[in-house]
């Protein structure tokens, strides 16, 4: 290459296109067609290291996270997260007033109660995944989605309904590690409820509508995470997504 010329060439439909930067350094730009492309580490190759075991001077060697259901009741124990899906709603009396349990279909039960939170409080456009109290999030108004999730999640559970909170990495920060379980790599959750027939799907962020997600929380490696349950791992791609 000489100069500034460019030059293109095709391999596996993939275009690759040399920009020279100056004479020791070029840019690197691949396209690849009808493919939409969130995060582009995920398509690097490399070596992610994470502390497998540590000791401080003259204590035991201790063993850092292992497995993802080591995560799963990390989870369920803090009291931000976990603690809080065992509290009632602090729009249970809301709720009593508007008879949601006299609802039959467990979908449209699901459709009431969010209904109701919903016109008490309103997403602020921000993602989280540690909730702030319930109580709180009612008094201001507003929250993140975790904090509204929440409040969701303790009003359907008030309402008869099994609901449990669905952890995730949104598609724009990469891929969630499946081999390689780490905390730091959630950074937020949605909700799962199991109704007459099969799972709905909630978000704070689509104000409450039933299975309807944004397109960055639609991933296909999400983990599930219930007490007394097994948690596991579930594909959201099939779940209808929203212009955002």
């Amino acid at each position: 290459m000489e100069g500034n010329k460019t030059v293109k060439s095709s391999l596996n439909k993939k275009t690759v296109v040399k920009e020279q930067v100056d004479e020791q350094q070029y840019q690197l730009r691949f396209t690849v067609p009808n493919m939409n492309v969130w995060n582009v580490n995920d398509y690097y190759a490399g070596i992610i290291m994470e502390l497998k075991s540590f000791s401080l001077q003259n204590t035991m060697m201790m063993d850092c996270i292992k497995s993802w259901e080591q995560i799963d009741q990390i989870l369920l124990d803090d009291e931000d997260l976990g603690k809080q899906l065992s509290h009632h709603s602090p729009l249970r009396q809301e709720l009593e007033n508007a008879k949601v349990t006299d609802i039959t279909s467990q979908k449209e039960r699901a459709e009431a109660v969010c209904k109701l939170v919903m016109d008490h409080v309103k997403w602020n456009e921000k993602y989280a995944l540690w909730p702030r109290s319930t109580s709180e999030t009612l008094k201001e108004g507003s929250g993140s989605n975790a904090d509204i999730n929440m409040l969701l999640i303790q009003s359907l559970r008030d309402a008869g309904l099994d609901a449990s909170p669905i952890v995730l990495r949104s598609r724009d920060k990469g891929l969630l590690p499946h081999n390689f379980p780490s905390l730091r790599k959630l950074t937020t959750y949605i909700i799962a409820v199991n109704t007459d027939s099969s799972n709905v799907y909630i978000d704070a962020s689509m104000g409450g509508k039933v299975n309807l997600l944004p397109a960055s929380l639609i991933v296909e490696r999400a983990r599930m995470v219930q007490s007394g349950k097994k948690s596991h791992w579930v594909n959201l791609r099939n779940v209808q997504k929203s212009s955002r």
